[in-house]
């Protein structure tokens, strides 16, 4: 047994409850919570329990060898039938106590009695069971086997380029010796650019020594008979994310071509002149489209919040410091959009056109990323965020009016909303506050290289 005091509601109602101190009485009870270890090794004292005989049923019917009943499941999420999830009164779908997901056509559409009768016993026990094993043969799986794939969106901002391509140049060794491919694009303010390398065969005459055919992949002399050419695409639709090369075409799983591609990125964002700034939500979106069909890992790393395009976030906080002397005018600027609604949604100013463009803007980027985080869960993808600040531009609010008080620069990275859309699409929100090697810019690779695993 051991105390959990720091679990005590602070609801008044709530204490009296738990507590069983309900008739107003000084005594209250004591709040203490079993921890439990199934797997423990028990204490040498303690009394070994006795055997339980534990029902087993038989959903095979015995007139049918070969018939059999599959786990009643969410089409959704997976999760299996359960005495919390709220079943239909004709018994043939129910409410997922997980995703609130439905599914429908729990029990067969057949005629035969034997299965049907079989169906009706999995419902009744994944009903009346919270836990259930299933026996099946061989190896469970419940997709086919994909390829690992992880992608990366690097942010154009030329401060902190070099160090996303030396962690990711470190870091690609590593996960392509494991089976890994990774791929990389490159986010600035108007559009997504993926780079990739197009495989080329050359003109090379074929010959058999004593009839033998060489392989195509090589010429005479034992060098390769394909070239590769660096090719770049441009994803510029800022309203409509979507994914302009199929997935094959720009990830890697050969470590020298990789290592080719990183060291030509620097020259490539050269040559585009943006602002400051990214379509962070676009190049999300990017990500999710291109992983749709096979399903995969999709990391964004920035220094910016998206400030273009669909997914836009404005600055919540621009001259609003008095928000911050209320609870109630606070709560908002760290709630994630995605659980805001019109009513709670505070405007930037007194003027009625600002604050229903700040409401529209709002209200369009919830609903963005309430569908992206709803589209990576269906077709299991997942999205990581790495937020990268340097010591003197920290991102901490302006909590006096007074601008002589202010001594670091004020940014606004919204990262309720970023960080409640990794937690839809089970992935992770990190925000490195950077460890500098001496100059401004230059950030400890091996740092950011473990968050990125």
């Amino acid at each position: 047994m051991r105390s959990t005091f720091h679990c005590v509601p602070r609801d008044k109602k709530a204490l009296r409850k738990v507590t069983g101190n309900v008739g107003g009485s000084n005594s209250v009870g004591d709040l203490l919570g079993v921890l439990i270890t199934p797997l423990g090794v028990p204490c040498t004292d303690d009394v070994p329990p006795s055997e339980l005989n534990i029902e087993l049923i038989t959903v095979l019917s015995s007139s049918a060898q070969e018939r059999t009943i599959n786990p009643i499941r969410c089409n959704r999420c997976g999760t299996y039938l359960n005495p919390y999830c709220i079943l239909s009164p004709n018994n043939t779908s129910f409410t997922c106590n997980i995703c609130s997901s439905k599914t429908f056509n729990i029990l067969p559409t057949t005629s035969d009695a034997i299965l049907t009768t079989d169906a009706n016993i999995a419902l009744t026990y994944g009903m009346k069971c919270s836990t259930l094993e299933y026996d099946v043969g061989g190896m469970y799986d419940l997709k086919p086997r994909k390829q690992n794939v992880h992608l990366y969106a690097l942010d154009s901002n030329p401060l902190y380029l070099n160090s996303y391509l030396a962690a990711l140049s470190s870091l690609g060794e590593e996960l392509i010796s494991s089976g890994q491919k990774i791929g990389v694009c490159i986010v600035t303010s108007t559009q997504v650019l993926i780079p990739y390398f197009k495989k080329i065969q050359k003109r090379v005459e074929r010959y058999t020594d004593n009839n033998t055919p060489v392989p195509p992949s090589t010429t005479k002399s034992g060098q390769e008979a394909y070239t590769y050419e660096l090719s770049l695409v441009v994803m510029s639709d800022l309203r409509e994310p979507f994914a302009p090369l199929p997935l094959e075409e720009w990830i890697f799983g050969d470590r020298k071509l990789f290592q080719d591609l990183l060291r030509s990125i620097p020259g490539l964002v050269a040559e585009c002149k943006e602002e400051e700034g990214n379509c962070g939500g676009v190049s999300l979106g990017v990500l999710m489209e291109s992983m749709k069909e096979f399903g995969g890992r999709g990391t964004l790393l920035t220094s910016h919040r998206p400030t273009f395009g669909v997914g836009a976030l404005r600055d919540r906080e621009v001259g609003q410091n008095s928000l911050y002397s209320k609870e109630k005018t606070e709560k908002p600027l760290y709630t994630p959009l995605q659980k805001l609604t019109k009513r709670n949604q505070k405007a930037s100013s007194n003027n009625d056109k600002t604050s229903n463009q700040a409401d529209m803007m709002d209200q369009n980027a919830a609903t963005y990323y309430c569908n992206l985080g709803t589209e990576c869960m269906k077709h299991r993808v997942r999205l990581d965020i790495v937020l990268t600040t340097n010591w003197k531009t920290t991102a901490d609010p302006s909590w006096s009016t007074d601008v002589s008080a202010v001594i670091k620069r004020r940014e606004f990275f919204d990262v309720a909303t970023l960080g409640e859309l990794c937690k839809a699409s089970c992935g992770k929100f990190t925000w490195l506050k950077m460890r500098t090697n001496g100059g401004v810019g230059e950030y400890d690779v091996d740092y950011l290289r473990e968050e990125l695993m």
